[in-house]
């Protein structure tokens, strides 16, 4: 039933999408998300809703704004006087190479240190980690990199491309197993399948988010034919879009997130201590959960 809504959802808001303005969507996402959340509330085991909630507001609230990210970095000086003037071709490939070695080394960092840690502290760690990731793209933005001594090309790998996919990782992995130990056996496939759901919808709302904060700012990037730039608003627009809203996200993780540690004692984890003495091993999440990497946020 909550995997239904949340498609309908979905798919409401691609219609929507294609024939509103971006306001009109914002308002949709909002209202749609009140009502899903109250769904969730009403069908699903209290811990399993609110976690289910919190994956939504996190990938929600990282706005997503490459419409106005990708053409600064890519274009041309007659745009972008003095910028970065990424090659379309390298920009991708970067992101594409960097990206994937970053999420290896998630992976490994994830079963050597994360695993040590409570669910609530790995959540606010990574949120942090993402906020410090966007504030080299301000550094890069304001040019402060390039006073620095450090190319563009260098700060670049050294931001988004490489830390941001790195806390996507670790930002995944704690989910998987969370919803592991709130649901059994026999109903798992389904909590994930519902899972997946809100974080989909939540990046839909995400991108409506950061198509009418774009809209608001005056950004313009010329890819409407009319030729036209105007980036001067870009570092308000990445303050708001991806640390000032992210930052909320670190409150509800302690009003959200279960406190448990993320591997239970009889697992030989370890963690930062839990006093309920051996709980049950968490039950295998589906492989296609973490093979896949389709619960990976849209950057």
């Amino acid at each position: 039933m909550m995997g239904i809504a949340s498609g309908i959802a979905a798919l409401g808001l691609a219609i929507v999408g294609a024939t509103s303005s971006p306001f009109c969507q914002l308002v949709y996402s909002a209202c749609v998300a009140a009502f899903v959340a109250a769904l969730a509330f009403a069908l699903l085991a209290k811990e399993q809703a609110t976690s289910n909630l919190y994956f939504f507001i996190s990938v929600c609230l990282y706005v997503q704004i490459p419409g106005a990210i990708d053409f600064w970095y890519t274009a041309d000086p007659a745009c972008v006087p003095n910028g970065p003037n990424f090659g379309f071709t390298y920009y991708q490939t970067v992101s594409r190479l960097v990206g994937s070695l970053a999420m290896g080394l998630g992976l490994v960092i994830f079963h050597t240190v994360v695993t040590k840690w409570r669910f609530r502290k790995a959540f606010w760690m990574m949120t942090i980690v993402r906020i410090v990731a966007s504030c080299v793209d301000l550094l890069i933005i304001e040019r402060v990199n390039i006073k620095m001594g450090v190319p563009d090309k260098a700060a670049f790998v050294l931001g988004d491309a490489m830390i941001l996919n790195l806390a996507s990782m670790l930002d995944i992995m704690p989910g998987i197993l969370m919803l592991s130990r709130l649901t059994s056996p026999s109903v798992a496939t389904s909590s994930y399948a519902v899972l997946q759901s809100f974080m989909n919808f939540g990046q839909n709302a995400s991108l409506a988010l950061g198509v009418w904060l774009i809209e608001v700012l005056g950004i313009k990037t010329g890819s409407d034919g009319s030729g036209e730039c105007d980036f001067r608003n870009l570092t308000y627009l990445v303050l708001v879009a991806h640390i000032i809203l992210p930052a909320m996200c670190i409150p509800l993780t302690f009003l959200l997130i279960p406190d448990m540690p993320i591997m239970p004692p009889s697992s030989g984890g370890g963690g930062d201590g839990d006093e309920s003495g051996g709980s049950p091993q968490p039950p295998q999440p589906p492989a296609a959960a973490v093979v896949s990497g389709s619960m990976e946020p849209i950057i």
